[in-house]
């Protein structure tokens, strides 16, 4: 742009209806946010050589940054672990913005995860970024917003950094005492901790949000409940799950009172409590919870919205840990089919993977392979090839190759899901155990006997060092006594047997697996003959009780996918 003509400023009424358009894809200027937070318009696309054009509809699914290029010039993009929060960097620069296209404010966004042509896909507008923009907040949220919301946004942008208490501090400072305003920014804060994974800064922003609700508008009002469900949810992914409970009947109570049963906001709280029932086994419970959830939500919903396929997908996996495989496989066909309605191809390919481990529980092997190859294909799509979900479904395709006893291509599997694993998580993570536990074990059916204890003795290692204990690691160690009793080492396979009897009572896994306990007892003390063939079933058995058990919560990653590790 030459130096004589100048930008067209939007004024803050015309501001409203920009935000409102979807200019991506058509030929119309370019918008660049000031560093006085200005939003300009050029007539002359060239004249922002630096600048990055986005489209927010959707958002790459990771926990760490993802990179994009655009016009020669690198841009950061970072986002929070609940997928909620966006922070853009330049490479020449700090923090740019953070901002909700709607509010013009921080706020929690729900985008779906992909990304296109290395263009992040953005709902309502097309902006494009100086390379002069400058790292002050201030000047982001200075576009003719009030004083309170400059406030909550400075608050958040100090939480999304992990420090919520000087966040709770700054918001305290610059909003009025014991305000609802300053409850609202509390309640977000509570939030992010959570998602961040701090549940003692988490639990107290929530107290304190709902406490100043409770003094401002009584203790019955819709915010006290919302407070008391989130604070539920927050003591669940604690592993606190009567104090959870205690909370959501609490916010079930004002609920119901203030809307009726029938309400979609007493339908959110029987699906966290089933939730938590879910985490303590309480199977049966948890599926009646979900079940009103359900019902609740096809009639004041409809019955294809989102809601009814979550809990019809969660359902169907309870179904499948009770044993009761066909109405496991009618309530996940279910989701798919609303999920598919729905057009989120993530949630699509978490209920075919659920379905592929359905059908890998019936001995149905080409269809769960169909299954998994439709759930890797979607993933990579959406995802991107190194993705850790596209580790999962690996996985999953692995496990089914190595009960075919398709060894090589399972190993092929497990290999590409351990590469992608050690990438996002790195070499000593639980979740790379998990892969090189399934690989050893592979290796073990094809009689490769040193690979399988190379794999094994790594994984108890990575266990050891992480204090991730559980039954995969006694499967673990069972195993590489098994190859030692094979090889004719008699010696070594007792100590490795001892160490895991040992490990299996610490556990406290015996009294509710008494037969795997009394094959072990027996295999010890040589007291049956064919006492090894009895440990093999056996302990097969209890590799297929530990399937269905998988801790999860209601705002936690797993949320809509329960299949097998």
């Amino acid at each position: 742009m030459s130096n004589d003509e100048q930008p067209e400023v939007l004024s803050a009424e015309n501001r409203a209806s920009f935000l409102a358009e979807d200019d991506v894809g058509k030929e119309k200027p370019q918008y660049v946010l000031t560093s006085k937070g200005e939003l300009v318009r050029h007539s002359d696309t060239t004249a922002t050589k630096t600048s990055l054009v986005l489209d927010i509809a959707q958002f790459p699914e990771s926990n760490s940054s993802s990179h994009l290029f655009a016009l020669g010039e690198e841009c950061h993009i970072q986002i929070s672990p609940c997928k909620k929060y966006l922070a853009l960097y330049f490479q020449k620069a700090e923090l740019v913005w953070m901002l909700d296209f709607n509010k013009q404010i921080l706020y929690k966004l729900d985008w779906k995860a992909s990304v296109s042509k290395n263009l992040v896909k953005v709902k309502r507008c097309s902006i494009s970024f100086q390379e002069n923009a400058t790292a002050e907040l201030e000047a982001v949220v200075s576009m003719n917003v009030e004083a309170e919301k400059e406030a909550t946004a400075q608050a958040l942008f100090c939480s999304i950094q992990g420090q919520h208490k000087q966040a709770m501090e700054l918001a305290s400072k610059k909003l009025p005492a014991d305000s609802e305003e300053l409850a609202t920014v509390y309640e977000q804060i509570g939030c992010i901790a959570r998602d961040l994974g701090d549940y003692e800064a988490g639990g107290h922003a929530l107290e304190e949000a709902i406490r100043i609700y409770k003094k401002n508008l009584g203790s019955t009002h819709e915010k006290v409940a919302r407070g008391l469900h989130e604070l539920g949810n927050l003591l669940d992914d604690e592993g606190k799950y009567k104090d959870a409970m205690d909370k959501f009947f609490e916010s079930l109570d004002i609920r119901q009172n203030n809307f009726g049963n029938d309400s979609p906001l007493v339908a959110d709280v029987f699906y966290s409590m089933g939730y938590t029932l879910q985490n303590q086994d309480s199977v049966d419970q948890a599926l009646d919870c979900f079940e009103e959830s359900w019902n609740i939500n096809k009639v004041q919903l409809g019955p294809d919205a989102k809601e009814v396929g979550n809990a019809a997908n969660i359902m169907g996996y309870l179904q499948a840990k009770r044993g009761q495989l066909d109405d496991a496989l009618s309530l996940l066909w279910d989701a798919l089919r609303i999920r598919k309605l729905q057009e989120d191809q993530v949630k699509v390919s978490e209920t075919l993977r659920n379905i592929g481990n359905v059908h890998r529980e019936k001995e149905e092997h080409e269809l769960a392979i169909e299954c998994y190859e439709e759930c890797l294909r979607l993933r990579k799509l959406e995802l991107g090839e190194r993705h850790a979900k596209v580790a999962d479904a690996l996985v999953g395709l692995g496990n089914v190759k190595s009960d075919q006893g398709k060894h090589a291509e399972a190993s092929q599997s497990y290999e590409e899901a351990l590469s992608i694993r050690r990438e996002c998580f790195g070499e000593e993570d639980v979740s790379v155990a998990k892969v090189l536990e399934k690989l050893g074990s592979n290796h073990f059916q094809a009689e490769e006997y040193d690979q399988a204890i190379q794999q094994l003795t790594r994984a108890i290692d990575i266990r050891e060092a992480k204090e991730e204990r559980d039954g995969d690691y006694v499967n673990a160690l069972f195993m590489i006594g098994n190859i030692h009793k094979m090889r004719g080492d008699e010696e070594a396979a007792i100590r490795w047997w001892t160490q895991a009897y040992e490990r299996f009572q610490e556990l406290g896994l015996a009294e509710s697996n008494p037969q795997v306990a009394q094959v072990m007892e027996s295999l010890l003390g040589n007291k049956q003959p064919g006492v090894m063939d009895k440990l093999q079933k056996a302990l097969k058995d209890f590799a297929k009780k530990l399937t269905w058990k998988k801790k999860v919560s209601p705002g936690s990653a797993a949320q809509t996918e329960l299949g097998e590790e």
